[in-house]
């Protein structure tokens, strides 16, 4: 798994919110979150290779260090996460991992319609760069504490579904100011 291609014949991209590499459990998911989803995982050392991409976008927020290679078309990159860290990947960009240790961590996803509606109310395109996937977020980022805000929501409390689409769109607006050039802010005009 030195690099990764897109495969010749076309596959679809994965569906993250379905598909758990073998070294991992899901522990938590939630449920009725339109246009996102969260799930905490756990495991060991492990890899998968997304050769044609993931589906979703993907938040990764890591509960726990981790020492990993983020293996692209553009080559492969070995980082080691801190506890609070995240990282995203963009959809359908192809892309492997290989990690050692146990793994914890916090995962958002995002449906591509839900990114890409965000991503027109600020008047910017939703497609990322593939070095996307090599930006580490300190754990001071704003979309840490998000992320920690929207997995209390994982505990299907009322008004969660609610709760869940407000930081999830906090969280997108965040990735986007932080990944794309965002038009500065114009005030409105002033009422007669």
């Amino acid at each position: 798994m030195a690099t990764v291609t897109p495969t010749p014949t076309r596959i679809p991209p994965v569906d993250i919110e379905t598909y758990v590499p073998l070294s991992i459990t899901v522990v938590r998911r939630s449920s009725g979150w339109p246009g996102l989803f969260m799930q905490e995982r756990r495991g060991g050392s492990g890899g998968v290779n997304y050769a044609s991409g993931i589906r979703q976008h993907i938040l990764y927020f890591f509960l726990k260090p981790l020492r990993q290679e983020v293996i692209t078309p553009s080559g492969v990159r070995p980082v080691a996460y801190a506890a609070g860290e995240s990282r995203f990947t963009p959809a359908g960009i192809p892309v492997a991992f290989r990690w050692s240790g146990e793994v914890h961590l916090l995962m958002v996803g995002f449906e591509p319609w839900f990114f890409e509606r965000v991503a027109a109310e600020l008047g910017v395109p939703a497609g990322l760069p593939v070095a996307t996937n090599n930006t580490a977020l300190g754990p001071r980022h704003p979309v840490a504490a998000l992320v920690r805000a929207l997995g209390a929501e994982l505990e299907d409390v009322a008004g969660s579904t609610l709760a869940a689409e407000g930081l999830g769109r906090a969280i997108a607006v965040r990735l986007l100011r932080e990944f794309r050039q965002l038009p500065p802010h114009r005030p409105s005009d002033a009422a007669p």
